[in-house]
Protein backbone atom coordinates (compact mmCIF):
# COMPACT_ATOMS: atom_id res chain seq x y z
CA UNK A 1 0.00 0.00 0.00
CA UNK A 2 1.32 3.41 -0.48
CA UNK A 3 -0.03 6.96 -0.57
CA UNK A 4 1.65 10.60 -1.78
CA UNK A 5 -0.08 13.38 -0.71
CA UNK A 6 0.26 16.39 -3.34
CA UNK A 7 2.08 18.90 -0.38
CA UNK A 8 4.48 15.40 -0.30
CA UNK A 9 5.75 15.71 -4.30
CA UNK A 10 8.84 17.84 -3.45
CA UNK A 11 10.22 14.62 -2.53
CA UNK A 12 10.71 13.45 -6.46
CA UNK A 13 13.91 11.35 -5.42
CA UNK A 14 11.75 8.88 -3.72
CA UNK A 15 8.99 8.07 -6.67
CA UNK A 16 10.57 9.10 -9.83
CA UNK A 17 8.53 7.06 -12.33
CA UNK A 18 5.25 7.84 -10.10
CA UNK A 19 6.07 11.78 -10.05
CA UNK A 20 7.28 11.78 -13.73
CA UNK A 21 3.43 10.09 -14.59
CA UNK A 22 1.42 12.62 -12.24
CA UNK A 23 3.60 15.50 -13.83
CA UNK A 24 2.76 14.79 -17.10
CA UNK A 25 -1.06 14.14 -16.21
CA UNK A 26 -1.17 17.20 -14.45
CA UNK A 27 0.80 19.35 -17.69
CA UNK A 28 -1.64 17.75 -19.81
CA UNK A 29 -4.74 18.61 -17.25
CA UNK A 30 -3.76 21.97 -16.94
CA UNK A 31 -3.44 22.36 -20.75
CA UNK A 32 -6.96 22.69 -21.06
CA UNK A 33 -8.70 25.87 -20.27
CA UNK A 34 -11.94 24.00 -18.30
CA UNK A 35 -9.64 22.63 -15.72
CA UNK A 36 -6.17 25.07 -16.15
CA UNK A 37 -7.16 25.30 -12.08
CA UNK A 38 -6.54 21.82 -11.04
CA UNK A 39 -3.60 20.50 -8.78
CA UNK A 40 -2.18 17.21 -8.19
CA UNK A 41 -3.67 15.70 -4.68
CA UNK A 42 -2.46 11.99 -4.13
CA UNK A 43 -1.98 9.15 -5.68
CA UNK A 44 -3.15 6.00 -3.84
CA UNK A 45 -1.62 2.48 -5.02
CA UNK A 46 -3.08 -0.78 -3.12
CA UNK A 47 -1.97 -4.39 -4.65
CA UNK A 48 -4.66 -6.81 -3.32
CA UNK A 49 -6.92 -6.26 -0.48
CA UNK A 50 -6.11 -3.24 1.67
CA UNK A 51 -5.95 -3.49 5.49
CA UNK A 52 -9.05 -1.89 6.94
CA UNK A 53 -8.32 1.08 8.82
CA UNK A 54 -10.23 2.69 11.47
CA UNK A 55 -10.07 5.99 9.60
CA UNK A 56 -7.63 7.36 7.06
CA UNK A 57 -6.32 7.34 3.62
CA UNK A 58 -7.22 3.51 3.09
CA UNK A 59 -10.49 3.87 5.18
CA UNK A 60 -13.81 2.60 2.98
CA UNK A 61 -16.16 5.13 4.76
CA UNK A 62 -18.58 6.79 3.75
CA UNK A 63 -17.14 10.46 3.39
CA UNK A 64 -17.16 13.77 2.06
CA UNK A 65 -13.82 15.63 1.13
CA UNK A 66 -12.41 18.35 2.69
CA UNK A 67 -9.51 21.21 2.35
CA UNK A 68 -8.51 24.05 4.45
CA UNK A 69 -9.57 26.19 2.19
CA UNK A 70 -13.07 25.31 1.74
CA UNK A 71 -15.50 27.89 2.66
CA UNK A 72 -19.34 28.56 2.27
CA UNK A 73 -19.10 29.96 -1.16
CA UNK A 74 -17.01 26.96 -2.88
CA UNK A 75 -16.61 23.39 -3.57
CA UNK A 76 -13.66 20.93 -4.47
CA UNK A 77 -14.31 18.72 -7.33
CA UNK A 78 -12.14 16.03 -8.30
CA UNK A 79 -11.14 14.10 -10.98
CA UNK A 80 -10.06 10.57 -10.02
CA UNK A 81 -7.89 8.72 -12.78
CA UNK A 82 -8.42 4.86 -12.45
CA UNK A 83 -4.54 3.62 -13.71
CA UNK A 84 -5.12 -0.01 -12.48
CA UNK A 85 -6.16 -2.58 -15.62
CA UNK A 86 -9.12 -3.20 -13.05
CA UNK A 87 -12.70 -1.45 -12.42
CA UNK A 88 -12.87 0.97 -9.87
CA UNK A 89 -16.09 0.72 -7.81
CA UNK A 90 -17.45 4.00 -6.48
CA UNK A 91 -19.93 4.23 -3.98
CA UNK A 92 -22.04 7.40 -3.48
CA UNK A 93 -25.37 8.76 -1.54
CA UNK A 94 -28.09 10.20 -3.15
CA UNK A 95 -28.10 13.09 -1.29
CA UNK A 96 -25.48 16.07 -1.11
CA UNK A 97 -23.89 18.25 1.66
CA UNK A 98 -26.70 20.57 1.60
CA UNK A 99 -29.31 18.06 2.27
CA UNK A 100 -27.71 16.73 4.92
CA UNK A 101 -27.23 19.88 6.60
CA UNK A 102 -31.09 20.05 6.50
CA UNK A 103 -31.59 17.23 8.41
CA UNK A 104 -29.42 18.30 10.78
CA UNK A 105 -26.11 15.89 10.59
CA UNK A 106 -22.76 17.85 11.36
CA UNK A 107 -19.95 18.56 8.38
CA UNK A 108 -16.92 19.43 9.01
CA UNK A 109 -15.38 21.11 5.98
CA UNK A 110 -11.61 21.28 7.18
CA UNK A 111 -10.85 17.72 9.25
CA UNK A 112 -11.54 14.14 7.52
CA UNK A 113 -14.95 12.90 9.54
CA UNK A 114 -16.70 9.57 8.31
CA UNK A 115 -20.60 10.25 8.07
CA UNK A 116 -23.31 8.22 9.60
CA UNK A 117 -25.95 8.50 6.48
CA UNK A 118 -29.81 7.22 7.77
CA UNK A 119 -30.65 4.47 6.06
CA UNK A 120 -33.14 6.04 4.68
CA UNK A 121 -30.42 7.42 1.95
CA UNK A 122 -29.91 5.55 -1.13
CA UNK A 123 -26.38 4.60 -2.56
CA UNK A 124 -25.63 3.76 -5.66
CA UNK A 125 -22.11 2.67 -7.43
CA UNK A 126 -20.59 3.17 -10.78
CA UNK A 127 -17.27 1.50 -11.83
CA UNK A 128 -14.62 3.98 -13.79
CA UNK A 129 -13.04 1.50 -15.97
CA UNK A 130 -9.75 0.07 -15.67
CA UNK A 131 -6.63 1.08 -18.14
CA UNK A 132 -7.46 -0.29 -22.00
CA UNK A 133 -3.91 0.47 -23.77
CA UNK A 134 -3.61 3.88 -24.16
CA UNK A 135 -7.13 4.61 -22.28
CA UNK A 136 -7.28 6.14 -18.78
CA UNK A 137 -10.79 6.54 -17.60
CA UNK A 138 -11.47 8.99 -14.83
CA UNK A 139 -14.24 10.23 -12.94
CA UNK A 140 -14.86 14.15 -12.09
CA UNK A 141 -17.28 14.42 -9.11
CA UNK A 142 -17.96 17.22 -6.53
CA UNK A 143 -16.15 15.60 -3.65
CA UNK A 144 -16.96 17.82 -1.23
CA UNK A 145 -20.75 17.85 -1.76
CA UNK A 146 -21.46 14.62 -2.57
CA UNK A 147 -21.25 11.62 0.16
CA UNK A 148 -18.65 8.73 -1.67
CA UNK A 149 -16.28 5.98 -0.86
CA UNK A 150 -13.93 3.98 -3.29
CA UNK A 151 -14.23 0.05 -2.49
CA UNK A 152 -11.31 -2.22 -2.80
CA UNK A 153 -11.57 -5.63 -4.80
CA UNK A 154 -9.30 -8.04 -4.70
CA UNK A 155 -6.89 -6.32 -7.44
CA UNK A 156 -6.13 -3.46 -5.42
CA UNK A 157 -5.86 0.21 -7.26
CA UNK A 158 -3.85 2.83 -8.63
CA UNK A 159 -5.53 6.02 -8.71
CA UNK A 160 -4.61 9.44 -9.13
CA UNK A 161 -6.08 12.03 -8.15
CA UNK A 162 -6.18 15.95 -8.90
CA UNK A 163 -8.41 18.38 -7.59
CA UNK A 164 -9.15 22.53 -7.67
CA UNK A 165 -11.72 24.69 -5.51
CA UNK A 166 -14.73 26.20 -7.30
CA UNK A 167 -16.52 29.38 -6.25
CA UNK A 168 -19.94 30.23 -6.28
CA UNK A 169 -21.46 26.53 -6.27
CA UNK A 170 -25.06 26.17 -6.39
CA UNK A 171 -26.83 23.98 -4.36
CA UNK A 172 -26.97 20.49 -5.89
CA UNK A 173 -30.49 19.18 -6.98
CA UNK A 174 -29.81 17.06 -10.13
CA UNK A 175 -27.59 14.49 -9.00
CA UNK A 176 -27.07 12.48 -12.20
CA UNK A 177 -25.37 15.84 -13.31
CA UNK A 178 -22.77 15.58 -10.72
CA UNK A 179 -21.37 12.44 -11.61
CA UNK A 180 -19.84 12.34 -14.97
CA UNK A 181 -17.92 9.98 -16.37
CA UNK A 182 -14.93 10.76 -18.69
CA UNK A 183 -12.15 9.03 -21.05
CA UNK A 184 -8.92 10.91 -21.70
Amino acid sequence: MGYLLGVELGDKLQFPFSTHLIQTLQDDITSRQETSDFIFSFCKVCKGQSTADQEGVHYEGMHLDTHPDLKDNNELLRMLFNFSEHPRQFRYALTDRHELLDQGIELDRTDYKTLHLPDSIAVKSINIPGRQGNSIHFLKFWASVIPHVGITEEHGYFLISFEALRNNIQKTKNLRQTLQQNDT
